[in-house]
């Protein structure tokens, strides 16, 4: 983006942002059906090993909802748990919110913990020929703090959810997102869209034979 805007959020460093006017390049649709080892709803939860959860546990413990977008309703799985104040996980490329579960029954110990899949990811919808945005993801986070009540949270993003997080904080900083930003924490992500250089492994991805 040609603009960035400087923006502090409380109990943060500074932090430039871009403006959100920009358009972010497509992802490519995933393979329809689940993800990688994503087990059926259906299917009975698994015994936790020495107190660790399981992939089993882990979708036993949440539910899919339908949240409409302007593209389209969507069925988004999510993950609710805990009391206090409001705590929200966004999830990195190519994975879904199992990589918080060894971290999930700290987080809910003392916070009302959200986590949920990106749509094409985890065992969320997976529509094909769809032009996947961050635009629409962050549409999606919004209609799930809607949909949860969700009117103040801290964020703890990763990777992918970075750069979602940022056009997030972008239409924060805009004064229209309706939801108060305690704090963010930021992952393995990177901060500055326009300074990014794709490996040519990653451009590979956006071929649908080589990706």
């Amino acid at each position: 983006p040609p603009s960035f805007r400087r923006m502090v959020v409380p109990g943060s460093h500074p932090v430039n942002l871009c403006d959100g006017a920009h358009t972010p390049r497509p992802v490519p649709s995933p393979p329809l059906g689940r993800a990688f080892g994503c087990l059926p709803l259906t299917t009975a939860p698994a015994p936790s090993h020495d107190g660790i959860m399981t992939l089993a546990d882990w979708y036993a413990g949440g539910r899919r909802e339908s949240l409409r977008l302007a593209s389209a309703p969507w069925g988004i799985f999510t993950h609710s748990a805990g009391t206090g104040p409001w705590c929200t996980l966004f999830h990195g490329f190519p994975t879904s919110p199992w990589d918080w579960h060894r971290v999930w029954p700290t987080l809910t110990a003392r916070r009302h913990t959200l986590a949920f899949d990106c749509l094409g990811f985890g065992d969320s919808d997976k529509p094909a020929d769809h032009d996947y945005s961050l635009i629409e993801q962050a549409d999606l986070v919004l209609a799930l703090w809607q949909r949860h009540g969700v009117n103040r949270t801290d964020l703890v993003v990763h990777d992918y959810g970075v750069s979602i997080a940022e056009e997030i904080l972008a239409r924060h900083a805009e004064g229209g997102l309706g939801v108060e930003i305690s704090s963010v924490t930021f992952l393995n992500g990177g901060i500055y869209p326009d300074l990014h250089r794709p490996q040519p492994s990653q451009l590979m991805l956006l071929d649908p034979e080589q990706g």
